[in-house]
């Protein structure tokens, strides 16, 4: 059920920590990896997945598993329409991230959930 004047998006950190798990997978070494984040990283931020994945494209020779490249790249261009441009979000400034609606979340939900005599 989507709510009135709402919009799906990718929290960044969520993003950014899927991409490095995915990316310590598909090369060896940290300097190569935090080199090509690095890069990935600078589109993802403007929301261009477009342009991070060309960067990912152009490193597909320096890979080490190629089926970690595509995942990582399918990972991406499924998640393109809830990837907003993190720049300009927070220059405005609203939300990157997803604390307020964790925070919703435990007020409404958990707190329900952890009532006397419960047990999960």
């Amino acid at each position: 059920m989507r709510l009135p004047r709402s919009t799906l998006r990718l929290d960044w950190g969520h993003l950014r920590k899927r991409c490095a798990e995915l990316a310590s997978m598909v090369w060896r070494g940290r300097t190569a990896t935090a080199g090509l984040l690095r890069q990935v990283y600078q589109q993802r931020w403007r929301g261009d997945v477009p342009a991070a994945l060309e960067v990912l494209e152009a490193y597909r020779p320096e890979a080490t598993d190629w089926a970690r490249l595509a995942e990582w790249m399918s990972y991406l261009q499924a998640q393109a329409p809830y990837i907003p441009n993190y720049r300009r979000r927070r220059c405005e400034p609203q939300d990157i991230g997803s604390g307020p609606v964790d925070k919703v979340n435990d007020l409404l939900v958990a707190r329900r959930q952890n009532g006397a005599g419960m047990r999960c």
